[in-house]
C-alpha cells in the first residue's frame, strides 16, 4: 500500500510537469506587472533612501560587493598563492570585525549569492537585482512542489503561488532587504521533508533543506525551527488522529536529524550563532506590551486584503485570500481540514500579541518578520479551498467590491490626505476593477480554465494595488529611495571616503580614520570594506561586542547596537583608537579635532586632515588599574587614564610581576563648570526632569568663558519619555551637536542613557548655550555636567606611550609586531579583543589579556621580541569537524534508504 502511494506521488509529480511552464509564464507576466514602475522610471532594487544611507545600499548591496571580492580573493589564494586559505578577519569591518560572523547575516551562506565571484564588483548591482527574481521565482517552484507531493492539482495550486510569491511582504522585503525572501524559499522544503519523515520515514530532504537555511542564516533558521516543531506536532496528531505514545519517540528521530543537519552547517553556523549569542543585543532591555496599539488592530483586517499593519505584519491576500479562509471554516466540520485550522488559529494569535513577536524576533524587539510563514499558511489554505472558492462566482463578484473598499483606506493612509494622490489611486482602483468585472464576465462564456485566471486577475489585482500604494509617487513613494538602475556602485563608493582617490593608500594601511559632525546620513557607514581601509563608522547586525562596550564606557552619543557614526571629535579617544585622519565636509573647519591641523586632500566637497598627536594602534603600557577603579571616573577622566594607563579588567589576573597597579600617580587636569538656565520656550523645569511641550522647544543657560579647552556636556542616565525618538541639540551658536535619544516606546529601544556630546576644543568657548529638543515629551536625568578638557599634555602622553620601539604590520588574520623595549610592560594592540585571536611571543604561547574593555594586550618584559597574534573565526574548526561528522551520518542515513528503496521494490 505505501509503495502504491509513493508511486501515485510519483507519477503525480512526473505527470504534472507541464505546471512548471504554467507557472513560468504567469510569473514572468505578473512580475512585469508588479515592477512596472521599476520599469518605467528605471530604478535598481538597491534601496538607497535619498540620503544614500539606506539599509540595501550600505549593508545588502555592500556586502554583496564585499563577498565577491573575498571569494575571488579565496581563489587567488588557491589557485596563484598555492594556499588553501580563507581571511576570517578585516580590520576595516567595523573596528575590527570577523569576516564569517559579519556576513552571514547578509551573504555568506545562500548558495545563489556565489554568483558574486563572477561578477565585477561595479556590475553587482545586476546580480543583485537578478536575484531578488531568482529568489522570488525559487519560491514558487519550491511552493509547488511541497503542494504536489501532498496531492494537490497544479490548478488548484496556481491561485495559491501567485499569492505566495506576490504577498505584500515580497514587494516589501524584496526591495528593501532581499535575502529576507530566503525563508519563502527553503520553509516549503522544510516542511515537505517533515512529511516526508512522517509518511515515508525518508529523513533525507528535511536533514539537507534544514542545513542549507541554517547555513543561509541563522536568523530565519530560529524562526523556522520553532514553526517546523509546531507543524510537525500538528501533522503527527493529524496523521495519527490523536497524541499516541510514539509522539516523544517521532520527537526522538526529529531532533536526531535535526542535530545531524546543524553538524553539516555547522562551519558557518556555529560561529554565527556564538557571536549573536556573545553578541551585547542579547538580553538588551526591550519593551514588550501586552497588547498592540488600537490602530494595530484597526488596520489588520485591511492588511489582510492589501498592504500592512505596522510592526512588519506585511499581509495582503486578497479577497481569494480572504474567502479562503471564510469557506475553511464554514464550509467544513472541526475535524475536515483541522491542521490547517489550529495552523491559522495559532498563527493569528501569535500576530495579535507582541509576545509572539519578541519571541519570534530572537527576544529582540517586537516586530513580526516571521510573517512569511503566515503567507505560506494563508497561500495554501487557499489551494486548499480553491475548488470550493470556484462554486461561488456570485460571492467572488461581491468580493471585488471588498477589495476596492479594502484599497481604499489603504491608500488613505499612504496618501497622507493629499486629494491629489487619494484622486490618482481612485482612478487606478477603478480601472482595475473594470478589468476584474470583464474577467469575470468572460469566464461564465468560455471554458473552466479561463475560471481559475479570472481568480488569478484578482490576486495580481490585489498584488497592483500593493505595488501602487508602496512604490508609487502619488502614494507611498518608496521609487524614490532606490536609484537609478546602474548607479549603486558609484553610489556606495562617493561619500567622505571619495576624498583619499589619488593618495597612496599604503599611508592609510595601519591607521584608522574618523570623520567629523557628519551624522549617519552622511558619513556613509560600512564604506571602508571597500576602499579596504579601517574607519571607525559601521552598520552591521552582527559586531565585535567589546566594540560597542568600549563606546558606551566612553558615553559616545550612540543610541543603536549595531551603529555607530564616530568618536564624537575627541582627540584623546581618537589617539587612543590609532586615527591619524579625521574628514570634514569643507567649510566647517571649526569642527575639527584638537591636533588635525595638517591639510592633506580636498576633493567633491570633503577635506582629509592629518595629526602628529595620534597612538599607532600598537604601543606600551608600563602601569594598570582595575577596572572598578575606572568605572568611578567621569568618562572624560576614563579617555586621560587611558592615555596614562592601561585598565585590566579583572582584578585577579597573573601579571607575572611586570607592570604595577599606579591609580594614585594618574594625571587629571579637567574641571566641571557651573551654569545657571536663564530662560525657556516650551519647556517646563522641574528637578532634573524637563517636561516639553512643543517641538524644537529649549532651554538657555549661562557658563564661564573659558579657553584652550575641550568642552563637553555630559548627559547622565537622560530617558525621554515619547514617542519613538528624538534628539537633542546642543549649541552656541558657531558650533551644534545633537544625540539621539530612543524612548523605551520605540520598538527597536536599547538600554542606552548616558551620553557626552562634545563641543569640540576652542581657544576661546562662549559662555552662552542652548539646549533643543526636538520633540515633545518628558525628559528625565540624574545630572547634566559641562566639561571642560585641556589637551596639551596628549603630546607627552603620546611620546610616553611611543618609547618602546615598536614595528607592526596587518597582515591576511595575522598581526605582525617587533619590539624593543627598555622595560616590563603590557603590549597594546587598538583591535577589539577576541577569543580567536592567539598570541605568540618568539614562538612562545601567551595568555592575551581584554585591555581598556577593548583591545589585546600581552604581558612582556624588556628586551627586543617578535609578536606574532593569528586569528581563526571561532568554532569554525569545530564546525569543519562537526560538518564531516554530519556528511558520514547523512551517507549513511541515504545509503540505508537507497538499501530501503530496492528492497520495497524488490518486494
Amino acid at each position: 500500500m505505501e509503495k502504491n502511494d509513493r508511486e501515485t506521488k510519483r507519477n503525480s509529480l512526473i505527470g504534472s510537469g507541464c505546471w512548471l511552464k504554467k507557472y513560468t509564464i504567469t510569473f514572468i507576466v505578473v512580475c512585469l506587472i508588479v515592477y512596472s514602475l521599476q520599469i518605467y522610471y528605471g530604478k535598481s532594487f538597491v534601496y538607497s533612501e535619498e540620503s544614500l544611507c539606506g539599509d540595501g545600499l550600505i549593508e545588502t548591496f555592500n556586502a554583496l560587493v564585499y563577498y565577491g571580492d573575498w571569494l575571488r580573493s579565496i581563489l587567488k589564494n588557491i589557485f596563484m598563492n598555492h594556499s588553501f586559505s580563507i581571511p576570517e578577519y578585516d580590520l576595516s569591518m567595523g573596528m575590527g570585525g570577523d569576516v564569517i560572523t559579519t556576513l552571514n547575516y547578509y551573504v555568506l551562506g545562500d548558495p545563489l549569492n556565489l554568483l558574486a565571484v563572477l561578477v565585477p564588483a561595479r556590475y553587482t548591482e545586476f546580480l543583485y537585482n537578478a536575484l531578488v527574481i531568482i529568489r522570488l521565482y525559487l519560491a514558487g517552484v519550491t511552493f509547488y512542489i511541497y503542494c504536489l507531493y501532498n496531492s494537490y492539482k497544479p490548478e488548484q495550486i496556481l491561485p495559491g503561488v501567485i499569492i505566495y510569491v506576490f504577498s505584500f511582504y515580497t514587494i516589501v522585503v524584496s526591495v528593501l532587504h532581499p535575502y529576507f525572501l530566503n525563508p519563502l524559499i527553503y520553509f516549503p522544503l522544510i516542511l515537505l521533508g517533515v512529511d516526508k519523515v512522517l509518511k515515508e520515514r525518508r529523513p533525507l530532504l528535511f536533514i539537507l533543506s534544514c542545513a542549507l537555511s541554517a547555513a543561509s542564516q541563522f536568523y530565519f533558521f530560529y524562526m523556522m525551527s520553532i514553526l517546523m516543531f509546531i507543524y510537525g506536532i500538528v501533522r503527527y496528531i493529524q496523521y495519527h488522529l490523536k497524541i499516541t505514545k510514539d509522539l516523544a519517540k517521532e520527537i526522538g528521530k526529529f531532533i536526531f536529524y535535526y542535530i545531524i543537519a546543524l553538524m553539516i552547517a555547522a562551519p558557518v553556523f556555529a560561529p554565527s550563532i556564538a557571536a549573536i549569542l556573545n553578541s551585547d543585543r542579547i538580553g538588551e532591555a526591550v519593551a514588550v506590551p501586552a497588547i498592540y496599539e488600537l490602530i494595530y488592530y484597526i488596520k489588520l483586517p485591511i492588511a489582510f486584503l492589501n498592504a500592512s499593519a505596522d510592526y512588519y505584519v506585511h499581509l495582503g491576500y486578497s479577497v481569494v485570500g480572504a474567502l479562503a479562509v471564510i469557506l475553511l471554516f464554514i464550509r467544513t466540520k472541526w475535524k475536515e481540514k483541522a491542521e490547517l485550522k489550529v495552523l491559522f488559529i495559532l498563527e493569528t494569535v501569535f500576530l495579535s500579541f507582541p509576545f509572539f513577536g519578541h519571541v519570534l524576533n530572537g527576544f529582540g524587539y517586537v516586530t513580526n518578520r516571521w510573517i512569511w510563514a503566515y503567507c505560506f499558511l494563508i497561500s495554501l489554505i487557499v489551494v486548499e479551498m480553491f475548488p470550493d472558492i470556484k462554486r461561488l462566482p456570485s460571492a467572488v463578484q461581491g468580493g471585488a467590491g471588498v477589495t476596492v473598499l479594502a484599497a481604499i483606506p489603504t491608500f488613505y493612509f499612504r496618501a497622507a490626505e493629499n486629494k491629489e494622490k487619494l484622486l490618482a489611486d481612485f482612478i487606478f482602483i477603478l480601472s482595475s476593477t473594470c478589468v476584474f468585472a470583464i474577467a469575470i464576465l468572460m469566464c461564465k462564456r468560455i471554458k473552466k480554465e479561463a475560471e481559475m485566471m479570472a481568480y488569478i486577475v484578482i490576486v495580481v489585482m490585489n498584488s497592483f494595488f500593493s505595488m501602487f500604494g508602496f512604490y508609487a509617487p502619488v502614494s507611498g513613494n518608496d521609487i524614490s529611495r532606490h536609484g537609478s538602475l546602474g548607479s549603486a556602485y558609484q553610489d556606495l563608493m562617493g561619500g567622505p571616503l571619495c576624498v583619499l582617490e589619488g593618495l597612496d593608500r599604503e599611508r592609510f594601511k595601519n591607521v584608522r580614520i574618523d570623520t567629523s559632525n557628519l551624522y549617519f546620513n552622511d558619513v556613509r557607514a560600512n564604506s571602508a570594506i571597500q576602499y579596504d581601509i579601517n574607519s571607525i563608522s559601521f552598520y552591521y547586525q552582527t559586531i565585535n561586542p567589546n566594540t560597542n562596550i568600549f563606546l558606551h564606557e566612553l558615553w559616545i552619543p550612540k543610541s543603536w547596537e549595531g551603529r555607530n557614526v564616530d568618536l564624537d571629535s575627541r582627540a584623546a579617544l581618537m589617539s587612543l583608537s590609532g586615527v591619524k585622519y579625521d574628514i570634514i565636509k569643507a567649510g566647517e573647519e571649526r569642527y575639527l579635532p584638537y591636533g588635525y591641523d595638517s591639510l592633506v586632500q580636498e576633493k567633491d566637497g570633503y577635506v582629509l586632515y592629518e595629526t602628529e598627536h595620534t597612538l599607532p594602534m600598537a604601543y606600551m603600557y608600563d602601569s594598570f588599574m582595575k577596572k572598578e577603579e575606572y568605572e568611578k571616573l567621569s568618562p572624560v577622566k576614563r579617555e586621560m587614564a587611558l592615555m596614562q594607563t592601561a585598565v585590566i579588567d579583572e582584578a585577579d589576573f597573573n601579571l607575572n610581576g611586570l607592570v604595577e597597579n599606579v591609580v594614585e600617580d594618574l594625571r587629571f587636569e579637567d574641571t566641571v563648570s557651573d551654569y545657571i538656565i536663564t530662560g525657556a520656550d516650551g519647556v517646563e523645569l522641574s528637578e532634573n526632569k524637563f517636561m516639553v511641550t512643543k517641538e524644537n522647544a529649549f532651554i538657555s543657560l549661562k557658563t564661564d568663558c573659558i579657553g584652550r579647552v575641550e568642552r563637553s556636556f555630559g548627559f547622565e542616565n537622560l530617558w525621554y519619555e515619547g514617542e519613538k525618538n528624538t534628539f537633542v541639540k546642543i549649541t552656541d551658536g558657531i558650533i551644534s551637536k545633537k544625540i539621539e535619544i530612543k524612548s523605551d516606546k520605540d520598538p527597536q529601544y536599547v538600554n542606552i542613557h548616558k551620553f557626552l556630546c562634545n563641543l569640540g576644543y576652542s581657544e576661546s568657548h562662549g559662555n552662552s548655550y542652548k539646549i533643543i529638543f526636538s520633540s515633545p515629551g518628558v525628559y528625565t536625568f540624574d545630572s547634566i555636567k559641562i566639561y571642560n578638557q585641556p589637551l596639551e599634555g596628549i603630546k607627552g602622553w603620546v611620546e610616553e606611550r611611543k618609547n618602546a620601539k615598536i614595528e607592526y604590520s596587518f597582515g591576511e588574520d595575522s598581526i605582525h609586531i617587533q619590539a624593543d623595549t627598555d622595560k616590563n610592560g603590557i603590549l597594546y594592540i587598538s583591535v577589539p579583543y577576541s577569543i580567536g585571536w592567539e598570541a605568540y611571543i618568539n614562538g612562545e604561547k601567551i595568555e592575551i589579556l581584554k585591555v581598556n574593555g577593548f583591545g589585546m594586550g600581552i604581558c612582556m618584559g624588556e628586551g627586543k621580541h617578535v609578536v606574532e597574534f593569528q586569528y581563526h573565526t571561532p568554532y569554525m574548526r569545530l564546525g569543519m569537524m562537526l560538518m564531516f561528522t554530519g556528511i558520514i551520518a547523512c551517507s549513511v542515513i541515504l545509503v540505508y534508504d537507497i538499501k530501503e528503496k530496492r528492497a520495497a521494490s524488490i518486494g
